[in-house]
């Protein structure tokens, strides 16, 4: 099944029916977990996930941050996943 590591602690996997959007966490006692951020129909519903939570996390202050970060974002998956 596809499993890709993306930047963030995110990963999105795959099972024969969906994608998922994962976030690898640490827990304070050093646990190690995944959450599920999301089950999409498709790779591209997938990456889009990927880049609204990557804009919410920021800590973008204007329009112009905001859109610098998400042409860094596009690149960032065209160079990682090809797309």
């Amino acid at each position: 099944m596809l499993s890709i590591k993306l930047e963030n602690n995110m990963i999105i996997e795959s099972d024969q029916n969906q994608f998922l959007l994962k976030h690898n966490i640490t827990s304070e006692k050093n646990t190690e977990y995944q959450a599920v951020l999301g089950y999409y129909g498709t790779l591209e519903q997938a990456l889009q996930a990927y880049i609204k939570k990557c804009i919410l996390i920021s800590d973008a202050s204007s329009i112009k941050e905001v859109l610098t970060l998400l042409v860094e974002i596009k690149n960032y998956i065209r160079e990682t996943v090809g797309v």
